[in-house]
């Protein structure tokens, strides 16, 4: 019976060694964390540039179970705030921490310190609020390398093409204006206008003149 005894003891001994063995630290969680979420959903919709993008409430949704599964916490505290011309300028400390190393002291090898900025425009008081919000959807995506379909540089070269389909349109809808009226109208409007770039209302306003002359 004692033997039998002996044998189970140390049976559940082997395990909990091979269950320690196998404890991930808190880079190894990360690493986790990463190969488990692989893309954010984006339902928010910018109609203005009409593109979707990621929400600070989609990118807690889709990651905040996971990191529950893997006991860690994300802890945040500003260390830096400024204020110019209605824009609040925040920097943030961020405090990754694995709740499941109780062993370690924080701030040691049970916590990732790390920094984040924020950018918040409102003329009254919630720039700071804003800041907070867009400082923590993008440290998430950027520390997990999680792709939030909002790639500012695509966004660029988007606004650029749609940019120049419109100005061809609009020279082309200038050859087919035989109406001086018109044009000298169409060219007040392009003088005051702030959508076009310096090159693009030369290119415009030389296409009114060659207009301009067949009228005469």
């Amino acid at each position: 019976m004692d033997t039998k005894i002996k044998k189970t003891k140390k049976i559940k001994k082997t395990k909990k060694r091979i269950v320690k063995s196998k404890k991930l630290n808190i880079y190894q969680k990360i690493s986790a964390v990463m190969s488990e979420v692989n893309k954010i959903n984006e339902t928010g919709y910018n109609s203005l540039d009409e593109y979707e993008y990621s929400t600070e409430e989609d990118v807690l949704r889709d990651l905040r179970g996971v990191l529950i599964k893997y006991k860690l916490i994300v802890l945040s505290s500003v260390v830096e705030e400024k204020m110019f011309e209605g824009i609040t300028t925040l920097k943030i400390q961020y405090k990754i921490i694995d709740t499941d190393d109780t062993e370690k002291k924080p701030d040691h090898d049970n916590t990732i310190i790390l920094y984040g900025v924020g950018y918040g425009a409102d003329k009254q008081d919630k720039g700071g609020y804003k800041a907070m919000t867009g400082a923590l959807k993008y440290f998430l995506l950027k520390t997990f390398l999680l792709p939030s379909g909002t790639d500012p540089e695509e966004q660029t070269k988007k606004e650029s093409k749609s940019k120049d389909i419109d100005i061809q349109q609009s020279i082309t809808m200038i050859k087919n204006t035989k109406d001086k009226k018109t044009l000298v109208d169409l060219k007040g409007k392009i003088l005051k206008s702030k959508v076009y770039k310096e090159t693009q209302k030369n290119i415009l306003l030389k296409s009114i003149e060659e207009s301009l002359e067949l009228c005469k």
